[in-house]
């Protein structure tokens, strides 16, 4: 990537049609070669996923009710537990409903998951398995209370009782050795970008809105607060606010209704600092795919520091978050919001 100077920053985030930055990158861009590009494994990325709370969240049991049998009495148990499964737990299903019990030089016996400790009391359940004709122990055991989201708190949880794990397929994501390589570029310009708008007495943070099926940075913002005493002139506000008002001016234009896009909706956003709880939400009203920062905000930020704003169950709308990426850039004040 090219590199920006001095008399770049003063147009780095005023209007859309100041295209001389974007010009600058978008040439950069295109002379990189597309082909030979290959996908580089997940453990080989320079930066990493940014787990949500719940991918976060420590073992947690719950005390189940256990049936300790022969193999031959399986099937009888079987049929028993559906009988009574309107005394189950559903949010249990992601527990195996048995496991082999062999020790060395001792026959095979099975553990099978009857039902939560609420639901039944021992006496009724030793009752129904005698008339059954089914000889079995039962006892209290812990089983996981939730699924696995997580490959480590799979291999956390499993040991405890066998649990199903199957990785989210929206948390999958791709990126080649090309890809990677621009993204990084455009870091770099950002980066440098946000280090010239310090030292003119700016925040010192920036943010880029970057098409990466086209490879093309649609808008690039620095954080011009103390310029504008607007308290809101954050740099990820300012490159999206950048991004709709490029759409407005397109949609003058000829065009088919399929080619608008709702404001960032499947865009990458690149920042130097994690964004804050404002600006996290903002990104998620905006329908960005995924954000990529350098820097973590501890006490600020609303992505890794605090609320995990990014990929929670209870709000409309999810993106992929990824930081750590060990690049030097400005340092903040701790309770700066970016």
């Amino acid at each position: 990537m090219a590199s920006i100077d001095g008399r770049l920053s003063g147009i780095y985030c005023k209007t859309f049609g100041d295209n001389t930055l974007y010009d600058l990158m978008e040439k950069s861009i295109s002379t990189r070669s597309q082909q030979g590009e290959t996908n580089i494994d997940e453990q080989h990325w320079p930066f990493k996923l940014v787990k949500s709370h719940l991918e976060l969240r420590p073992l947690e049991t719950e005390n189940v009710w256990i049936a300790r049998l022969k193999p031959q009495f399986a099937s009888k148990t079987t049929e028993y537990v559906k009988k009574i499964r309107s005394k189950q737990k559903e949010a249990l299903l992601h527990c195996a409903r048995l496991r082999r019990i062999q020790k060395e030089n001792e026959p095979l016996e099975l553990e099978i998951i009857l039902c939560p400790v609420l639901a039944m009391t021992q006496s009724q359940i030793e009752k129904d398995l005698q008339e059954l004709e089914i000889d079995a122990k039962v006892y209290i055991l812990p089983v996981p209370s939730h699924a696995p989201l997580t490959l480590e708190q799979y291999k956390e949880w499993n040991p405890i009782w066998p649990v199903f794990y199957r990785r989210h397929t929206e948390r999958q994501d791709i990126f080649t050795n090309r890809e990677l390589e621009v993204i990084d570029g455009v870091l770099n310009d950002l980066i440098q970008a946000a280090f010239v708008s310090q030292s003119k007495g700016q925040i010192g943070c920036a943010a880029a809105v970057y098409d990466h099926t086209s490879r093309t940075v649609l808008s690039v913002s620095i954080d011009e607060r103390n310029a504008s005493r607007n308290p809101v002139d954050h740099c990820a506000m300012r490159a999206i606010n950048l991004v709709a008002a490029g759409e407005r001016e397109r949609r003058k234009l000829p065009h088919e209704s399929s080619e608008e896009r709702y404001l960032c909706r499947g865009l990458t956003v690149l920042m130097t600092h994690e964004p804050c709880v404002m600006c996290s939400m903002a990104l998620l009203h905006s329908r960005i795919f995924r954000l990529i920062y350098c820097q973590q905000q501890s006490l600020t930020g609303g992505i890794e520091s605090l609320y995990g704003i990014h990929w929670r169950a209870e709000l409309n709308h999810r993106y992929l978050a990824y930081s750590g990426w060990e690049k030097e850039v400005p340092e903040l004040e701790g309770n700066v919001h970016v």
